[in-house]
């Protein structure tokens, strides 16, 4: 007995069990283009005290802690100061991303090869001497 909607006939679904899928290729990512306004993340680890102390005062300039680190960090990169060594340790769990426009990312690209550091140790040695000038709450510009 045949059914009246064609997609029900035997014969058909017969047809469509042999037939064998072709993977999908993504060709539209090579053709996707990057925005020119994209911004790079840097994950920078911190303790949990630094983190604490971050966030406060994210919340006293009414930032998030992605914003105020990222905004640190680029005040710290723009002076150019000498930044000195500091006790890092990768080992902490946590971190707080800072997002970086390219041209401030080459600067700290810049200053890791200079110290001879990775990306993360060298946003880090930045943004503890931002956050140790910064105790009283305001940037000392």
């Amino acid at each position: 007995m045949t059914s009246l909607n064609p997609m029900f006939n035997r014969s058909n679904t017969i047809s469509r069990v042999n037939t064998k899928k072709v993977p999908k290729t993504n060709n539209n990512i090579k053709d996707r283009k990057k925005r020119s306004d994209a911004k790079i993340d840097v994950k920078i680890p911190f303790s949990d005290a630094e983190r604490k102390m971050i966030k406060q005062q994210a919340k006293m300039k009414n930032l998030s802690p992605t914003q105020y680190v990222s905004s640190l960090l680029v005040v710290g990169l723009t002076r150019g100061k000498a930044f000195p060594i500091v006790p890092y340790s990768a080992t902490h769990k946590k971190s707080i991303h800072a997002k970086l426009k390219p041209s401030d990312h080459q600067k700290l690209f810049d200053c890791s090869v200079e110290w001879d550091c990775s990306l993360r140790e060298a946003a880090y040695r930045i943004t503890s001497l931002m956050i140790n000038m910064n105790i009283g709450g305001i940037i000392n510009e």
